[in-house]
Order: C-alpha cells, then sequence, then structure tokens
C-alpha cells in the first residue's frame, strides 16, 4: 500500500541534488526535504503524535508540504488548514503552527520554528517511518465547502491515494513540470505536490498570482499552468497586463468549473497552447476529461476516466441527477457521513444535472442546488454568468436571487468589469440573450467570493448585493429603482 513518505525517501535516494520544492522563501533539492521532514518527524514524535490521530496543519505552503510529509511518516492523518482558516467542528489531535491558535489548547499545539529548522535537520538522530495498517482507514483529510460554504472534511484512505495515483497521469499531472494554482489544502494541490514526488520534478508552492510566481515558472522550466478557471483568468490578465511569457508552456489545466468560452479563446489568442478541463469533485476525483478548442461548448466535459463508474437518474436518456463511483471515490465525510446524502451504497452524489451523449461524452448543465426558482421558472444562474463574461468589459460575473421587498424575488448580477463598462448596454444585452430570468439589479464587485475550488460561493454574494443596496438607499435617501445598484 501507498507510504507517501516513501516516495519522497525514493526520490532523495535516486535524484539527492535535483530540485524537490521551491517557493518565495525556499528551494530544497529532494535530500534536503528528506533531512527536513525527517526532522519534523522527530518532532512530531517526541511530541506524542501516534498512528491514526488527526493532525491539522496551518503553515504556509512550502512548509506546509514538509509537515505534511511528516505527519505521513509518523502515520498519522494530516488536514491542511492554509486557504481555509477554520478548524471549527474538525475533531482533531494536534495542531501545527508557526503561531499558537484561540481556539486550540496549547498541550495539543506544535509550535514550528522555521529558522532553527534546516540547522536542527543537520543533527537531529532519527527514527523509522511507521506503515499505515490498512488501505480501508483514513490516510488524509481534505476540507471541502461546495458552493455553501459549510467546511466538510472528505476521507481520503490509502486505497483512495493509490487508486488516484494510478490514474493520475492520464487526467491530471503527470511527468511534466507544473505550477498549480490550487494549494495543499484542496485535493488538486495535493496530488500535484504527490506527482512531484513521484516523478522527479520540483514542487512550485506557489498559489499567489504575480509577476515572481510567474518569473518562477520560467526559471523551472513549467510545461502545465493549471488551476480554475477564476485563477487561470488571473493570471492570464496579469501576463497580458504585464507583458510576460512562459516560453516552455505547452498546456493549460482547468478544473473545479466549467470556463467559459470566452476563458477558451482567450487562452489559444494570448497563450497559443492546448487547453484540457477535467469534471470532479474533491469527493470523487476525476470522472471525465476533455481537450478544448475555442467554440467548444464548455458543458461537454469529456469522456470518463478509466476506472469510473457513472449514472444518470433520469428515463428516456435525458438530463437528471449525476452519480459515480470508483476506487478513488471517498468512502464519505469525517463527520456526519452516514447521514449525507451525498453518499449511499458507495455511489457519490454531486449535485451535477446532465446526460451522457450519443457519442458517449458527459454533458454538465448545472447543479441541482444551483438552480434558481424564479417565480416558478427554473433558471440556470451559470448560463446568465457566461454570457454576461462574454459582454466587453466583463471580467467576472456571480448571479442570485434577491429579496428587497417581501415575497418579491429578483434576480440580482455582481459585476466584476473594467472602468468604461456600460451597464445600460450590459442589461440590454442580457435582455436579448435571456428574455426570461435575465437580471434586474446590477451591482459593482471588486472580486467575486468563491471556495478555493473557484466555485462562486452564492450566500456570499447575495449578502453582498443586499448590503450594498441598502448603503445605496441609505445615501439617496429614496427606493432603489429595478436598475438599482448599476452606476448611470
Amino acid at each position: 500500500m501507498i507510504q507517501p513518505f516513501e516516495l519522497l525517501e525514493k526520490a532523495a535516494s535516486s535524484s539527492p541534488d535535483q530540485i524537490g520544492l521551491v517557493s518565495q522563501s525556499r528551494v530544497l533539492t529532494f535530500m534536503q526535504m528528506w533531512e527536513q521532514s525527517q526532522h519534523l518527524a522527530t518532532k512530531f514524535h517526541s511530541a506524542g503524535v501516534l498512528p491514526r490521530q488527526v493532525v491539522s496543519t496551518f503553515l504556509p505552503p512550502d512548509l506546509d508540504w514538509l509537515a505534511t510529509l511528516a505527519v505521513f511518516h509518523e502515520a498519522a492523518v494530516p488536514v491542511s488548514l492554509w486557504g481555509v482558516g477554520t478548524i471549527t467542528n474538525l475533531n482533531v489531535s494536534w495542531f501545527v503552527s508557526i503561531n499558537p491558535h484561540n481556539s486550540v489548547p496549547p498541550k495539543q499545539t506544535i509550535i514550528l520554528d522555521e529558522v532553527l529548522l534546516e540547522v536542527a535537520a543537520q543533527s537531529e538522530q532519527r527514527h523509522q517511518r511507521t506503515l499505515f495498517a490498512r488501505p480501508d482507514k483514513p490516510m488524509r483529510y481534505v476540507l471541502t465547502s461546495g458552493t455553501t460554504g459549510a467546511p466538510k472534511a472528505v476521507t481520503f484512505t490509502g486505497g483512495n491515494i493509490q487508486a488516484r495515483l494510478d490514474q493520475l497521469h492520464t487526467y491530471w499531472a503527470d511527468s511534466r513540470p507544473e505550477l498549480n494554482f490550487m494549494g495543499l489544502s484542496t485535493t488538486g494541490g495535493f496530488f500535484t505536490a504527490m506527482a512531484a514526488l513521484q516523478h522527479g520534478y520540483p514542487y512550485i508552492c506557489e498559489v499567489e498570482i504575480n509577476r515572481s510566481t510567474i518569473e518562477r515558472a520560467n526559471e523551472f522550466g513549467v510545461k502545465v499552468l493549471a488551476g480554475s478557471p477564476s485563477q487561470i483568468g488571473q493570471a492570464l490578465q496579469l501576463i497580458r497586463e504585464q507583458k510576460l511569457s512562459i516560453p516552455s508552456l505547452v498546456e493549460v489545466r482547468v478544473a473545479g468549473s466549467q470556463p467559459s468560452e470566452k476563458l477558451i479563446s482567450a487562452i489559444h489568442e494570448h497563450l497559443g497552447v492546448a487547453i484540457k478541463s477535467v469534471y470532479g469533485s474533491t469527493e470523487g476525483g476525476g470522472v471525465a476529461v476533455t481537450m478544448l478548442e475555442p467554440g467548444d461548448n464548455p458543458s461537454d466535459v469529456g469522456e470518463l476516466i478509466s476506472g469510473i463508474e457513472l449514472e444518470i437518474e433520469a428515463e428516456s436518456g435525458g438530463p437528471g441527477p449525476i452519480r459515480y463511483r470508483g476506487q478513488g471515490v471517498s468512502p464519505g465525510y469525517l463527520v456526519g457521513d452516514k447521514a449525507d446524502s451525498s453518499f449511499a451504497d458507495r455511489w457519490f452524489y454531486p449535485g451535477d444535472i446532465g446526460f451522457v451523449s450519443e457519442q458517449g461524452r458527459l454533458i454538465v448543465q448545472g447543479r441541482s442546488d444551483e438552480i434558481l426558482n424564479f417565480g416558478g421558472t427554473k433558471l440556470n444562474p451559470e448560463r446568465i454568468e457566461d454570457l454576461a463574461k462574454d459582454f466587453e468589459g466583463v471580467i467576472d460575473a456571480a448571479v442570485c436571487l434577491i429579496e428587497q421587498n417581501p415575497g418579491i424575488e429578483e434576480v440580482a448580477i455582481a459585476v466584476v468589469g473594467s472602468n468604461d463598462l456600460n451597464f445600460r448596454a450590459l442589461d440590454k444585452f442580457l435582455r436579448a440573450k435571456s428574455p426570461i430570468g435575465h437580471p434586474t439589479v446590477f451591482t459593482t464587485a471588486h472580486q467575486i467570493p468563491r471556495n478555493r475550488m473557484g466555485k462562486i460561493v452564492r450566500s456570499e454574494i447575495r449578502n453582498q448585493i443586499l448590503q450594498d443596496l441598502n448603503l445605496k438607499q441609505q445615501d439617496s435617501g429614496i427606493p432603489m429603482s429595478r436598475f438599482s445598484a448599476a452606476p448611470e
């Protein structure tokens, strides 16, 4: 059975001087990674960390990966909280950080000293790694919030991790060096880090989208740029505005949500590389994969990945709820999995609606919990958002229902746009494209709230829009019009 620390041992043995980890603050060879992770493992062992205990880490990405490997060394179960920011309702035995946390008892906290880490790693007496007992027991937890904002800890057994690693090269990270903006606290980031160990290339621990990150991608010959559509969109905007380039780049990979036609075209126009779109979930891993060209339908998420069994719960081949299962699919959540309807009889129900085409390709039409019931009319907010993002000057958008007057719901849209965006023209454009259910309330936003996988958190955007409307009403002293929050 897989023991993740063993992958580091093999890399340190076969390529000790090869760069294995890169961040803004450190560059380590595989041997240096092994030494420092061994030091941390000794520290954890001395503190009393035992096999199968849950160890939460709240650390910068580079130190998080070293600590996660050290937790694996002890056959304990790591869960990364960096970028999540909460440990509420998560029953952990140990909390690892560079600073104390006021909600964790000091006796359960292990404080790491980054300054002493490298020095101590040279002289520490080491002990042998511990084997994980069974493939059906938890090996890692990953927090996911879907679109609800309520974190749940997804269980990854040793068997799940092994099954995903066996298929990883067919849909996710392979032997090509990559820069993935998804952090270790996500399933995508974790498996990119695992693939780097497996194939012997540097894991670039960067989640910030800035000039220095792109420069590091160039320095280490990155061939794949990976992230959610919103992350890739931000990176593309930075590359265009600052006239940057990644000469070694051959592919962009997107996951977490479906890319818009506008983003697909922009990647081809400005980067000129292939685009791979992966459909899946934290709970299920990769399910389907496709290569995208300008003009392709993003709802067509491609052919099923080997080892995935998928069914549509609908009659006569029409659209319906999707469910799938496979060796890489999680057995459930850490808390409340027996009562959660997302898992049943080894099937996972992601909440997506779709169908399988005559060509055997999966077509995803939206999420059942995302569909808006507007006066009896069912609306897909993602379709309206994609339409808006096709309009000149719109960078990002989010749609929800709001209730300004009791019992009267309206379709509202928050837009991130350029300074010269014409909202009146956008309104006219959306009315023509979507006569039923077009937005009647518009507001601006600096950023659309999204979870770590790039999905819109609609509860937050609804609160932002209502707050914006209330502020504008207070400023004007009069009720807002149906075009209420849009600037002239």
